[in-house]
């Protein structure tokens, strides 16, 4: 995944904040309780995965004295632009959806319900937030977070970093087509 934009409404501090990436190494730099924190630990893992260091459904992330708050992230896989947007409403549900740039305009892919739409974004970027948040964004003062996972978690950690949990998948296929050969031999 290679973010190539953000936009925040009313998230935190930012009222109205447009940051365009050009790719390649970002650093974000300002003084202490400006907002750098929120831009990469809370907006882009909210929106992408519906997950922040405040806990909640969301109203904590709203600017005080508004009803609402937007984020919307947007990113290439494989070449491929792709842009997701969560937005809250305060004391009302969380809406998610996802676009795709195709044919000059972004077509939209939200599924029926959240959970949908959210299991298609862990998909497309091939990775939970919890691979996220131990291989692509380590947090002031949490670089042991990997160590103090468990071994079990650890290496589910590793396995989907790389890509080989699959191979349970291919595995478990495998022993059903077995299974059922043997089945029609008999």
């Amino acid at each position: 995944m290679d973010i190539a934009g953000l936009q925040l409404i009313n998230f935190f501090s930012h009222r109205n904040t447009n940051i365009s990436l050009s790719g390649g190494l970002v650093g974000v730099f300002g003084p202490n309780g400006a907002g750098k924190s929120s831009l990469i630990a809370d907006a882009v893992t909210w929106c992408l995965w519906g997950k922040a260091r405040v806990g909640g459904a969301g109203d904590a992330m709203i600017s005080t004295g508004q009803s609402f708050c937007e984020v919307a992230v947007t990113f290439r896989v494989n070449g491929q632009p792709w842009k997701v947007t969560r937005a809250r409403v305060r004391d009302s549900k969380t809406a998610l959806d996802l676009s795709s740039w195709k044919q000059d305009r972004w077509t939209d892919l939200t599924g029926p319900t959240l959970k949908d739409t959210q299991q298609a974004i862990v998909g497309l970027l091939g990775m939970s937030y919890e691979v996220f948040k131990n291989s692509s964004y380590i947090e002031q003062g949490q670089a042991n977070s990997f160590s103090n996972l468990t071994p079990a978690e650890a290496a589910n950690v590793i396995l989907d970093i790389l890509q080989l949990n699959r191979y349970k998948q291919y595995r478990k296929l495998a022993t059903e087509k077995v299974s059922n050969l043997s089945v029609t031999i008999n």
